[in-house]
């Protein structure tokens, strides 16, 4: 693509400040005799036609010194992480831009971090993961829109092709294996047969397994974050991943994964829902729990999420009790249900397959859930009944009877209470 269609396709998807964000870059560039990309995923959603505020510009001179000349510039906040050469500037107007001097990577083990060194522009695109995330638009004057294109990725854009620059490439990073699966569903692209073939090779050699726990929750997270997540897992297990991730875990079936997505479209805004935790738990609800733990473990799962996951798993039986014909009072209900947090409480409903089970779901979700008593210990002292157990024994009674909508004032409640205290 030609320079002044670039330009033409920038000034058409993008919103006037981002235009004078790019333009303020390459300014700086040319005060300093800096050349200066905007590179990476930016260009190829350029040329996809989707407008992107993921903004990298990468320069071929000190990139540390060039963020402090574009911040002074911008009037913005400047973050530097000098052992990587790079910054984060925050624009005034509170649009970020990464900086990176342009570098060049080593890996001096596989599936460890690379020893990063300075380098020239076609260094740093040949150390990215894939070709149509390995170009650069120029935002120098002189050089506007042109398009620096080393590895052919404007034509894997357009055939639609995910495709590694070199050989090496899943030895070097196994995190690409997951980011292949990741951009061949967001774009409905599709891995080449070459790369298809890489990945089958460095899962053989274990290069999956050889990443740290940090580095395979992060790529996992993103992959599940994504709207096609189904489709996600659904290749993961067809390349085989599923199983180098833990031995035994499994795909959830497609008409599962869409009642998970139903349950989060219906009640995720509701419950502050993290939708890639209600998607992992449906994988690792596929083991047992020794093996959910350790796999757990193996993403570096927090201690919380851990117990979450063990939650789910356990719940189960007291769970099957909503499946009933018979009437619970919704007190029951509540009582089964509170224990679970908001991901396991959407995972559970994507479960039920009976309708009584998922209105007793949707009524704890949408009305009782987080229910309490008005009153409280203060009041019970106030009644002149003596701190002990039996406050707790009170408290959860009328807790039970404002579910039950049996109460609904103050007054009854302290009513109530003195009540339960007569037969006590």
């Amino acid at each position: 693509m030609k320079s002044g269609e670039i330009v033409s396709l920038m000034k058409d998807l993008l919103e006037p400040k981002v235009i004078h964000h790019l333009e303020s870059c390459g300014y700086v560039g040319d005060k300093r005799d800096t050349n200066t990309y905007v590179v990476g995923g930016f260009v190829r959603d350029l040329l996809l036609k989707r407008p992107s505020l993921d903004i990298d510009v990468v320069v071929e001179g000190d990139g540390l010194a060039y963020s402090k000349a574009l911040s002074a510039e911008l009037g913005g906040e400047l973050r530097t992480y000098d052992e990587f050469g790079t910054a984060t500037v925050v624009s005034s107007e509170g649009l970020r831009i990464d900086v990176a001097t342009a570098r060049r990577e080593t890996y001096r083990e596989p599936a460890l971090l690379p020893k990063v060194s300075v380098g020239n522009l076609k260094d740093d695109m040949f150390r990215r993961d894939f070709t149509v995330n390995s170009m650069a638009v120029s935002l120098n004057r002189k050089t506007l829109g042109d398009l620096v294109d080393f590895f052919s990725g404007e034509r894997d854009v357009s055939r639609g092709v995910i495709r590694v620059l070199h050989d090496r490439s899943f030895e070097d990073d196994p995190t690409r294996i997951l980011r292949a699966v990741r951009f061949e569903t967001r774009f409905g692209f599709r891995i080449d047969a070459r790369t298809e073939r890489l990945i089958a090779e460095a899962l053989s050699a274990g290069m999956l397994e050889r990443l740290t726990p940090e580095r395979r929750r992060y790529e996992l997270e993103l992959l599940l974050s994504e709207k096609g997540v189904q489709l996600s897992i659904e290749r993961m297990r067809d390349l085989k991943v599923l199983g180098h991730l833990a031995h035994g875990l499994k795909c959830p079936g497609r008409k599962h994964m869409e009642r998970i997505k139903s349950g989060i479209e219906e009640f995720g805004r509701r419950l502050r829902v993290k939708s890639w935790f209600v998607y992992l738990i449906s994988m690792i609800d596929t083991l047992p729990i020794s093996q959910a733990v350790e796999f757990g473990k193996s993403i570096s799962l927090k201690k919380k999420e851990l117990k979450r996951v063990v939650r789910v798993k356990m719940a189960k039986p007291e769970v099957k009790i909503l499946e009933s014909e018979e009437a619970l009072k919704p007190s029951e209900v509540f009582r089964i249900l509170e224990h679970l947090f908001p991901e396991g409480l959407v995972y559970f409903y994507s479960l039920q397959k009976k309708e009584i089970a998922r209105e007793r779901f949707a009524r704890y979700i949408r009305k009782d859930r987080g229910t309490r008593p008005q009153m409280t210990g203060e009041d019970l002292k106030r009644l002149g009944i003596t701190e002990g157990p039996i406050y707790k024994s009170i408290l959860d009674k009328v807790l039970d009877a404002r579910v039950n909508e049996e109460v609904t004032t103050l007054d009854e409640e302290l009513r109530l209470a003195e009540k339960i205290l007569e037969v006590s």
